[in-house]
Formats: structure tokens, C-alpha cells, sequence
């Protein structure tokens, strides 16, 4: 009789012990939901993109002009092309190429409300007409020979940039300085040289109106942001490009991401992850793998 009780003794004992181990474990699991509830609560979603537009085409410049149409160069088809009203001009055979051959445009920028400016990795700077749609060559180093990371021209323009009087900013690539020409005649005024073993890729001006411009090493592929040859960001891993916005910002383009600078500080504001190889920036779009894409 005593074991009978014993045996039933333990036996509500052990049920008794199970019944708590339970309701701890679930009232372990629900506090674990509400603090990882808590914490998604705290931390910014991923950031998506807006939008996508496939385009097609290595696309290396993206150019927002001042009546904010979205003009792009897609290097490999030799041509600008204006997103809003699908609409595209194929540059001219560079001077000392067979006629069959396009310019390769590489970069882009507005002199003024229907003129732009072309860069070429062929050494040359087109000048472009909106309402005719006619090119006119006006600098043109495409017989200048030399062999810089695989290219053959001496002028390899990266980046373009129209500073407040008027002049026109050349980033050469291949000969490593900023080529300065006014845009009235565009007559050469003169070089800004960049620190020895850099190459230039991306210009912009701060909001002082001092030329910041972005080089890379290419034996090291990391880049620095200088001014007057002076390092103000350094260690950029992979630049692509870098352009100045309204919105008091400095936007650099790595591999795989965009970084954002106070233009005034230069201090971090933040990093939108984009994933895959960027090869071109403005201001609120980057282009990757033929797709313009808003960040």
C-alpha cells in the first residue's frame, strides 16, 4: 500500500515538474518574440530599389540635366542616349579611326541648357547640340600614342565637370592630370596635376567651389578623394565615380555600394548597398549590368 502511494506520489511530482519545465520554455519563447520584435522595430528596413530600367549596353556616365532629363553613354554602342524620350545620336568615328568605328563615350556633362559635352576613352571631347543633335569635335588627342593599363590613346577622359566661370574639367585617365579648356573657344588654359601613380576618375565641386577630384591606384585598385593634391577621403575601396548633388551632398560609386559624404564636412552620412558591379552614378540612379536603377 505504502509503495502504491510512493510510486503515485512521484508520479504527481514528476507531472508537476513537467507542467513547469513547459511553461517556463514557453514563456522563455514568447520573450524571445517580443525582443526580436523589438529590435527589428529599431533597425531601418533594407533599403529596395525605387525602380529598374533595362537600357542595355555598357553604360558609363549618367548625366541628370538642369531641366532634369536623364541622359546616359553607353560606351559600347557608341552613342548618347536620352531616357525620358527614347532617343539616341551615335557619335562620329574618331578622327584617326576607320569610318566604320564610333567613339567610345565614356562620360558626360552640361555646358549649358542644350549643350553638352562628350568625353571619349578615343581622346576626344565632343561638344553636342540638343536642338540640332549635331556633334562638333573640339578637343581631339586620339593621335597622341602611349600604352597606359591596355589603352593606346594619351587621353583617356574619365569624368567631366563645368566649374561656375564657365570652364570645362577633363579627368585623363592615361595621362594622370585635369585638363582645364574654356568652353567658349575651348581653348587649353591649363593642367592640374594629381599625386604621382593616380589616376583621375571622378571630379566635383564642393560648395565652396573648390575642385575635389577622385583618383584611383591601379596597382592597388583603392582610392582617394584630393584637393590641391591634398588626401580629404582616403581608402576607398574600388571607386567607380563621384558626383556632387543639391542636396548639399558628395555621392561616390564602389564596386557595389554608394557612399554619401556631407560636401562641406566630408563627413559619412550613410551607405546605400547596391550588390553588383556599379558602373556609372548621378545623383539618384546608378547603372549596372545595362539597368538604370534608383537608390
Amino acid at each position: 500500500m505504502d509503495s502504491r502511494i510512493r510510486r503515485r506520489n512521484i508520479a504527481i511530482f514528476i507531472a508537476v515538474v513537467l507542467v513547469i519545465i513547459l511553461v517556463i520554455v514557453i514563456v522563455i519563447a514568447a520573450t524571445g518574440n517580443n525582443s526580436s520584435n523589438n529590435d527589428n522595430s529599431s533597425v531601418p528596413p533594407p533599403t529596395e530599389n525605387k525602380s529598374s530600367t533595362n537600357i542595355g549596353g555598357d553604360i558609363s556616365d549618367i548625366l541628370v540635366t538642369s531641366d532634369q532629363k536623364t541622359v546616359i553613354a553607353i560606351r559600347d554602342q557608341g552613342v548618347i542616349a536620352f531616357v525620358d524620350s527614347k532617343t539616341e545620336f551615335k557619335l562620329p568615328s574618331p578622327p584617326n579611326a576607320a569610318a566604320d568605328v564610333t567613339s567610345a563615350p565614356s562620360c558626360l556633362a552640361e555646358i549649358s541648357a542644350n549643350v553638352l559635352a562628350i568625353g571619349t576613352e578615343d581622346g576626344c571631347i565632343y561638344q553636342f547640340n540638343r536642338d540640332s543633335g549635331a556633334f562638333k569635335l573640339v578637343i581631339d588627342n586620339s593621335d597622341k600614342i602611349d600604352s597606359v593599363d591596355g589603352f593606346s590613346n594619351m587621353a583617356i577622359y574619365k569624368a567631366l565637370t563645368v566649374a561656375s566661370n564657365g570652364q570645362l574639367y577633363a579627368a585623363n585617365y592615361s595621362s594622370g592630370v585635369v585638363e582645364v579648356y574654356d568652353t567658349g573657344s575651348f581653348a587649353f588654359v591649363g593642367n592640374l596635376s594629381v599625386t604621382s601613380g593616380l589616376s583621375p576618375i571622378g571630379l566635383a565641386f564642393d560648395a565652396s567651389g573648390k575642385l575635389l577630384t577622385l583618383c584611383l591606384n591601379l596597382s592597388t585598385g583603392i582610392g582617394v578623394v584630393l584637393q590641391n593634391q591634398n588626401a580629404l577621403i582616403s581608402n576607398i575601396n574600388k571607386p567607380v565615380s563621384m558626383k556632387a548633388c543639391a542636396t548639399n551632398k558628395l555621392q561616390i560609386a564602389t564596386s557595389g555600394s554608394v557612399i554619401s559624404y556631407n560636401i562641406s564636412t566630408l563627413a559619412v552620412l550613410g551607405t546605400v548597398q547596391i550588390g553588383d558591379t556599379i558602373s556609372a552614378l548621378s545623383c539618384s540612379q546608378v547603372a549596372q549590368n545595362g539597368n538604370l536603377i534608383s537608390y
